[in-house]
């Protein structure tokens, strides 16, 4: 095999058997003093007589993932008495899966007696994914069903072609101590139209004590890879280590892109490489993983025991360490752990490496130590508990929580903030979360006296214990009473209590009354029927008295009460608590004389708990009027007479009449009769 990886033997079968038979092969291998033996067992089947053959056909041997699809039919080498029924199956080939691809509702094919080609057919269609992979491999089958005797069929092979970008894998078994050479492909098709594509190789968290690179980057280069570098290589060497098991070297690929811009995160890959382990034969270590309940002072001894499978005739050494990928934080949950080695005389089984740990009243979760063997002489090390974790179980009770009730003046305007504070009695190790909301059962109004709170979630971060709900009071120049926001706490993780903060809104208003006023409205008063106009009484601010006013027709207008409006009664309004507008209706009567606007005035008179304005305590409401008559002129005729003058009279008319003098301005615009001869200008 020197200068390849692949040897291949061949043989010819016996003939004339009566009978199978099974022949055995033996394969050794020799290389650097070594060797290995390996054995295969091929069975030889005797002759038979010929019978009918059913062969499966695709239409398509190599199909893409990307809507590609193969149609199966089925052809006996030569017809037979009866019908013959095939029932096709297709199964994925690892690493393909059932998922990739479907098969048809119809799954039988059937060659008629006498035929020797199948009637109806089987589709298979590909499944698209997004993902990079090699070809993929599908084994389509078929079991043949039939009165006469026929063999097979046998089974065909479907490729179905991945269309996405991103890298494949390939390389030898790797040995422990051994180097091998990975190689990468860019898998095909590949779009991205950059000039080169540069890749950093990396060993992943996790691998480095089992492996190493010799190469840490390559490039790809050309436009689309038409012909161009496709390919990449890079070495690892397995560390030849003493954990017992099968371990593995994952590989990271990043990568930094060439001359075209783009994001094609989808072509970052790993590798997963298998080491053979060398180890077997010799006695394992474990460790356990103990657990203790902290308590809440001094320190507690965790006990982490080594144990050896088998008793051995000479000494075994192991160092230990803190692997420090544990929760628990070395120097305060627990002592920290000094490297240090164990040694197991000649038959000893058992070993203890003791940890203090800490303890405290703080609630928090539990939380791990772990301690990782190494180096081991004259025995391996278990690769499923060469690291024992051990938990701090906590035992503390949650913390409480508390709101505040604050409060604040109200101010005259704008807005104030209002903070209930939430309190934890204790700072917790956990995240600690609690929702809040109005409880609705204060006197204050929401969206009013204060902006509506919405409920939410307050999370303290482990170690905090205060958070701060703001409320925005709204400020007025109203006199009133104290009024109160309750603000409620539920559901807490991590915590206990739902108590609930009652925030004060004090009132800063002075017993100033407010002023009443009336405006000045207007209305067009119609032809007939009625219009009306309506005055309105507004109060300054809200007053949380009740405040009553008087009104009457000040008689002081120009309409004229009982025609041009109906009279209006004297009356008193009433403004409840909180109440700022009232109106006054006057019933205006319509008629189609023109005349000039009119006017009514409402007079405001005997206020309780507020005053009149001395500017607007009366209001002038104007009824438009809204008709104007129609001027027109006739067209008269005369007969002009062989001399003298005859008059031509014009009649200007006025429709209808009007409740005001009217003028117009007349002249002669024009016509076919010449002025100063036919007429007097």
């Amino acid at each position: 095999l020197t200068g390849s990886t692949t040897a291949t033997p061949s043989f010819t079968a016996p003939s004339g058997l009566t009978s199978d038979a099974v022949l055995t092969f033996t394969l050794t291998v020799t290389a650097g003093g070594a060797s290995a033996t390996d054995t295969v067992a091929i069975t030889v089947e005797a002759a038979s007589p010929v019978q009918p053959t059913v062969t499966l056909n695709l239409s398509s041997s190599s199909i893409s993932e990307n809507g590609g699809s193969t149609t199966v039919t089925a052809t006996l080498s030569s017809a037979v008495s009866s019908s013959v029924t095939i029932t096709v199956a297709a199964t994925a080939v690892s690493p393909a899966t059932s998922s990739a691809f479907t098969l048809s509702a119809n799954r039988e094919l059937v060659i008629a007696a006498g035929a020797t080609t199948s009637t109806g057919a089987v589709t298979i269609t590909a499944v698209n994914d997004s993902v990079a992979s090699a070809s993929k491999t599908v084994t389509v089958s078929g079991v043949a069903s039939s009165a006469s005797s026929v063999t097979g069929p046998a089974s065909r092979s479907l490729t179905i072609r991945s269309d996405d970008a991103g890298y494949l894998f390939s390389y030898p078994t790797l040995g422990e101590g051994r180097q091998v050479t990975v190689t990468v492909d860019m898998a095909t098709p590949t779009p991205f139209p950059y000039t080169w594509f540069y890749v950093n190789f990396n060993v992943a968290s996790g691998s480095s004590q089992y492996c190493s690179l010799q190469d840490s980057s390559g490039y790809f280069r050309g436009t689309n890879f038409g012909s161009a570098t496709t390919r990449q290589t890079f070495r690892v060497t397995a560390t030849d280590n003493d954990v017992v098991g099968a371990n593995s070297c994952t590989v990271t690929l990043t990568y930094s892109r060439g001359a075209a811009a783009g994001s094609y995160a989808s072509l970052s890959g790993s590798v997963t490489i298998p080491i053979v382990d060398d180890d077997s034969g010799k006695p394992i270590l474990s460790i356990s993983s103990p657990s203790v309940t902290e308590g809440d002072s001094g320190s507690t001894a965790m006990n982490f025991t080594v144990s050896l499978s088998a008793a051995s005739s000479s000494q075994v050494t192991v160092d230990y360490a803190d692997a420090g990928t544990g929760t628990a934080t070395s120097g305060t949950d627990y002592t920290a752990i000094t490297s240090n080695t164990l040694t197991f005389a000649a038959g000893e089984t058992s070993k203890t490496i003791a940890v203090l740990v800490t303890g405290d009243a703080t609630d928090e979760v539990d939380e791990t130590i772990l301690v990782r063997l190494s180096n081991a002489a004259n025995a391996a090390i278990s690769s499923t508990a060469g690291v024992g974790t051990g938990v701090i179980t906590d035992d503390d009770d949650p913390p409480t929580l508390s709101i505040s009730s604050p409060s604040v003046n109200e101010g005259d305007s704008g807005s104030t903030t209002m903070n209930f504070t939430v309190t934890l009695s204790a700072a917790s190790g956990k995240q600690v979360t609690v929702d809040y909301a109005d409880a609705g059962t204060g006197t204050a109004t929401s969206g009013t006296d204060y902006t509506a709170i919405t409920g939410n979630t307050l999370t303290f971060a482990a170690g905090e214990t205060s958070k701060t709900i703001a409320v925005l009071v709204t400020g007025d120049a109203t006199e009133e009473n104290d009024e109160t926001i309750l603000v409620s706490l539920s559901s807490p993780v991590n915590a206990s209590g739902t108590p609930t903060g009652t925030g004060a809104i004090k009132d800063d208003d002075a017993a100033a009354l407010p002023t009443l006023s009336i405006d000045s409205p207007s209305v067009n008063e119609g032809d007939s029927g009625s219009a009306n106009l309506t005055f309105t009484v507004t109060l300054s601010a809200a007053s949380a008295s009740q405040v009553t006013v008087a009104y009457a027709d000040a008689g002081t207008g120009t309409a004229t009460s009982g025609t041009d409006y109906t009279a209006l009664p004297s009356g008193t309004l009433t403004f409840s608590a909180g109440d700022t507008s009232k109106t006054i209706t006057v019933s205006v009567t319509g008629d189609t004389t023109y005349e000039s606007n009119e006017t009514v005035v409402v007079q405001l008179s005997s206020p309780t708990n507020a005053t009149v304005s001395s500017s607007a305590g009366s209001g002038t409401g104007t009824i438009r009027d809204d008709e104007r008559p129609m001027l027109s002129v006739n067209s008269p005729s005369v007969t002009e007479g062989d001399s003298g003058s005859t008059n031509l009279t014009f009649t200007v008319s006025l429709n209808p009449a009007s409740g005001r003098n009217v003028a117009v301005v007349f002249g002669i615009t024009g016509g076919t009769a010449t002025s100063g001869t036919d007429y007097t200008t």
